[in-house]
């Protein structure tokens, strides 16, 4: 799934996966993962404040820069997470949850002669939010095409052309709801990175790992209503 093509026929494909999770595969038992690149603002913001306690504590220890730029890092992080738990709690009862495949796109989804062949990698199937699969997925196309600044990015109006494929293969459309939450569930999407440093044995030092998540998080976060009307005409 690596060229502008592969994907608009990727997102025709999540459209009927979508609507054959949502009314076909609904007895599935699933156990839960570790980790699966999915987490609630309430959750990524638990996560988030326990991997910076864990690092005060490092930091009283041994006071290093690292330890310094990790702790602003997760005070960052933890402040963009209070604003889109305000948000989650206005609008996560409207939008539609259904099985997912918790991480589509990339190479999870292959290609011969320009057809798709295979969709690999169930291990985060999940119920939750779709709208939440489709803003993950766009977050990483889009973070590909900046070379992993998503500011950097220069075809952001062509979004339009993947909504438009997924809606065109289901019959469960994306709903105003829908589109109005989705730069907020795309924010989500770098932050979960910071948030799950904290199963690590020392977070501070993979965090710093993470700047440009960061950086991304902060222009999605500063763009909501460009990108919300974006995201509208699109549909």
């Amino acid at each position: 799934m690596d060229t502008w093509e592969r994907n608009v026929i990727a997102f025709s494909l999540l459209g009927k996966l979508h609507a054959f999770l949502g009314t076909e595969a609904t007895n599935i038992h699933l156990i839960d993962p570790v980790v699966s690149k999915y987490g609630t603002p309430e959750m990524l913001l638990a996560w988030t404040r326990q991997a910076a306690e864990e690092s005060s504590q490092l930091l009283q220890q041994v006071k290093t820069q690292q330890t310094r730029q990790a702790l602003s890092l997760y005070t960052e992080a933890m402040q963009m997470l209070i604003t889109l738990q305000k948000q989650w709690d206005k609008t996560q009862e409207h939008l539609p949850r259904q099985l997912t495949h918790g991480d589509y796109g990339g190479g999870n989804l292959l290609f011969l002669h320009e057809q798709p062949v295979a969709m690999l990698d169930f291990d985060f199937m999940r119920i939750r939010e779709r709208v939440f699969e489709l803003a993950y997925t766009l977050y990483w196309w889009l973070s590909k095409q900046g070379q992993g600044h998503i500011a950097a990015v220069s075809c952001w109006h062509r979004v339009k052309e993947l909504l438009a494929s997924y809606n065109e293969a289901t019959f469960m459309p994306l709903t105003a709801q829908e589109i109005r939450a989705r730069p907020l569930e795309m924010a989500r999407v770098p932050l979960y990175w910071i948030a799950e440093t904290h199963v690590f044995p020392n977070p501070a030092n993979e965090v710093i790992k993470h700047v440009e998540k960061m950086t991304d998080a902060h222009w999605i976060l500063e763009h909501v209503t460009q990108l919300t009307d974006l995201f509208v005409q699109a549909v």
